[in-house]
């Protein structure tokens, strides 16, 4: 629909009359709500404006709630509600979670009304939430302490006032993800983005569903990186300086270490935009739960259960990154026994797309050596391929290029010779780029990952990510909804043992400490909302990177075009820059044909030169 306004004159119970500008699209904007939490009174504004707008064009007060309910999600009760409040009162600052709890026995407040009491309770708040969860606070902490203490109801910039005033600080770390536009990057950008259209088009088709799958950690001891603390020089003056010694006994106040210590846990889930693939049981039309194997069952791999769900202990002494104790061993099995297993019996007959990032232990081969993989270990390869010589031209110290060498299997072991290298062997690096090229033309799906190989057995496919771009990831909104959560139930003490439910609640819905909030269990909605998040990113990528301003992420794959998801998934193991040295020292010779394994212009697809 075109960005345009309207305007739109309702009639209340009163007889006034109020003007309300509209604008549909900040209205779809900004109420999608991915993260899954209770409507804002910012939020509510404008889903009073749509319901009026709807109403203006025709539809009755059943059809436009409804539509509400259609486009924006949460439930018709608390649309009726929400509309019948504001004809009662023509008061539009109302949250959902008043709504719920009765209209009555909550005020709104301004700045003005927050008097001294208030004030000192909400430092009182801050102090001991601070000390009992060894971090800052949120915004919505802050309103839900008013809700519940006060019952008050203050806005978002009423927050941001009070938090400013007395010298609360947002301590947010920045995070950098590398040279985000270079070339590599960009053509490895430009392949995912067109296999994910691709994807969405086989989902569309109703023959797919895309399933986003990725691991992360925890620890015992995690404390937030993004809260509100209280940071000044401490002075005799400060109203909350003072306020923290005397709450304190007399103590000064210290500072909060931002760190993950303790023992960790690995968890890792796949969800779908219908929320997460795991067993459930419906209980009626509305509710439903998850059917959770004990944490026993979970470890053992071996066992095939129908949910994604996984949680283990870091048990490597050296694990300071998750990666040492998520092994290829560990993931391969997991993949197979857990997430294709669930593909198979959770999707309603549905092929899987598996959507995963190109972490280290993804992507390993068993048909191709690594890059760090000694030279004898690279001939075993060889062997298990079954060639028995290579062929190559080096180049000479005038770059001139020589004539053809033949290496047979008993020379691989022998060292390169400058003089006579016909009586010496290959190098490292000539073994290793001669067995890609040959692998590429004579049997390419020897160089796809493992999971690739067992997902097409399954007759599903796997998507791969753009490296560094976690941006278009919907699954790492999920991890970032469950660390979250397991930062706000951090406390002294906590054993791995809590520290694993802490995790599974946060998959499937529980009350957070204290009381005050409900954290909501991942459902469709949500899901649903952090891959609209991701795709309206693409989009903007697509538009301002790639530049293609008639297309999206909807229309930017074609039928038979070069890119497709049904291509072998082959990546060259060197970076440009490697192959570009080795290009200057060699080059490989199949069928008396020279391959050129470099090209500037060219970072996945190898081409041919005629000799």
């Amino acid at each position: 629909m075109p960005k345009r306004q309207w305007w739109n004159t309702i009639d209340d119970n009163r007889n006034k009359r109020r003007k309300i500008e509209l604008n549909f699209d900040n209205i779809i904007k900004e109420n999608v709500n991915p993260q899954g939490r209770s409507r804002s009174i910012e939020e509510n504004k404008l889903l009073i404006q749509a319901i009026a707008y709807f109403q203006k064009n025709g539809m009755s007060l059943d059809q436009s709630l409804k539509e509400c309910k259609k486009m924006f999600g949460g439930k018709y009760d608390t649309y009726k509600t929400l509309w019948s409040y504001y004809i009662e009162t023509g008061d539009f600052n109302v949250s959902e979670t008043h709504l719920k709890r009765g209209l009555e026995t909550y005020k709104y407040c301004e700045i003005s009304d927050l008097n001294e009491n208030i004030i000192d309770g909400f430092i009182k708040f801050a102090f001991q939430y601070t000390v009992s969860n060894n971090t800052g606070f949120s915004i919505p902490d802050i309103l839900a302490y008013f809700e519940h203490e006060h019952n008050s109801i203050i806005d978002s910039s009423t927050a941001q006032y009070l938090l400013h005033k007395y010298n609360f600080c947002w301590s947010q770390q920045s995070v950098y993800y590398g040279n985000e536009y270079e070339r590599n990057r960009l053509k490895e950008l430009k392949r995912f983005l067109f296999q994910y259209s691709h994807a969405l088009a086989l989902e569309n088709k109703g023959t797919h569903v895309i399933v986003a799958m990725d691991e992360s950690w925890a620890n015992t001891g995690t404390s937030f990186d993004h809260s509100w603390l209280h940071i000044c020089d401490n002075n005799t003056e400060c109203i909350v300086c003072n306020k923290f010694i005397e709450l304190a006994n007399g103590d000064a106040k210290a500072s909060i270490k931002k760190a993950n210590t303790g023992k960790r846990i690995v968890f890792a889930h796949a969800i779908t935009r219908q929320g997460l693939l795991a067993d459930e049981e419906k209980n009626d039309e509305e509710t439903k739960s998850y059917i959770m194997p004990s944490f026993q069952d979970l470890e053992s791999l071996d066992q095939k259960i129908n949910t994604c769900e996984y949680i283990i202990e870091c048990v490597n002494d050296n694990a300071r990154d998750y990666h040492q104790q998520m092994d290829f061993t560990k993931f391969i099995k997991y993949f197979e026994n857990r997430l294709i297993h669930s593909c198979n019996n959770l999707n309603n007959g549905k092929k899987a797309i598996i959507f995963i990032d190109q972490c280290p232990f993804h992507m390993v081969c068993n048909g191709f050596p690594s890059t760090t993989d000694n030279k004898e270990t690279i001939i075993g390869y060889y062997e298990l391929h079954n060639i028995q010589s290579i062929t190559l031209r080096r180049y000479n110290k005038d770059n001139v290029l020589g004539t053809v060498l033949t290496f047979d299997s008993k020379c691989f072991h022998k060292n390169p010779r400058l003089i006579n290298p016909q009586n010496g062997g290959p190098s490292k690096d000539e073994l290793y780029m001669y067995l890609f090229m040959y692998l590429k033309i004579k049997n390419p799906s020897e160089l796809e990952p493992a999971v690739c190989k067992i997902a097409k057995k399954y007759n599903h496919l796997v998507l791969f990510s753009c490296p560094y771009n976690p941006s278009d990831m919907p699954i790492e909104y999920l991890n970032s909804y469950v660390k979250c959560n397991v930062k706000q139930r951090c406390h002294k003490k906590r054993t791995i043992e809590q520290l694993k439910i802490d995790v599974r609640n946060d998959f499937y819905g529980r009350e957070l400490k204290n009381g005050l909030r409900q954290h909501r269990c991942v459902d469709a909605h949500m899901t649903n909302g952090w891959c609209k998040k991701c795709e309206y990113n693409m989009n903007y990528e697509i538009c301002n990177i790639l530049h293609e301003n008639t297309k999206n992420i909807f229309n930017l794959w074609e039928e038979n075009g070069e890119i497709s998801l049904e291509n072998p998934w082959i990546k060259v193991p060197k970076t440009e820059k490697t192959l570009k040295k080795l290009s200057d020292k060699f080059v490989i010779v199949i069928d008396d044909v020279i391959q050129s394994f470099f090209d500037i212009s060219l970072w996945f697809v190898c081409f041919l030169i005629k000799k």
